[in-house]
């Protein structure tokens, strides 16, 4: 996703590229859960939805405003994007609708990922680092140590995180059967 809502799509492994109908929407992460239905998240709480590959995107309302920053999706059903002001949204049939998690900060989230038990991470600004073990009603504080900005989370066996700011200024932390990254 980009600026002004530009999406990009292949049907040729990459070898070429062609602009996707998006909409207006500034987005800021992308996740697919197969190769034809995907979310797209952006500034002002906008949830963009395929289910042709990208082809084309529904605009979908999630309920907020706040500025989503990053998006997981484990199979068709359970959609979970979280963003500025801890904003954590969540759906469970698709991404018709979205309720908003409880938080327990206003700590802006840059990564969110969620497991196929229902348990999800997320890590943000500041060593933000929250846990949920009850499906996403709530969150949470496992926080890492102030100033230490947490900017990604990956792999099937764990997660990786860090601010990027020099040797040893990153975090790893095992978590099993973590799964539907999203950076």
């Amino acid at each position: 996703g980009g600026e002004g809502g530009i999406v990009l799509s292949t049907d040729d492994g990459g070898a070429s590229w062609q602009p996707a109908q998006s909409g207006a929407a500034r987005l800021r992460a992308l996740h697919f859960v197969d190769t034809v239905n995907g979310m797209a998240v952006g500034l002002q709480g906008a949830v963009l939805a395929t289910a042709d590959g990208g082809t084309t995107w529904n605009a979908v309302d999630s309920g907020t405003t706040a500025h989503l920053l990053t998006v997981a999706r484990i199979g068709p059903d359970s959609i979970w994007a979280a963003g500025y002001d801890g904003t954590i949204v969540r759906s469970q049939d698709g991404g018709a609708t979205w309720t908003r998690c409880d938080t327990p900060s206003a700590a802006p989230l840059r990564a969110i990922a969620v497991a196929a038990t229902q348990r999800g991470w997320a890590a943000g600004d500041a060593g933000t680092y929250w846990q949920t073990v009850a499906g996403g009603n709530h969150w949470m504080d496992d926080s890492l140590e102030a100033g230490a900005g947490m900017a990604a989370m990956a792999g099937s066996l764990g997660a990786a995180m860090g601010d990027g700011s020099g040797p040893g200024a990153g975090y790893v932390a095992a978590r099993p059967s973590l799964r539907g990254i999203s950076l």
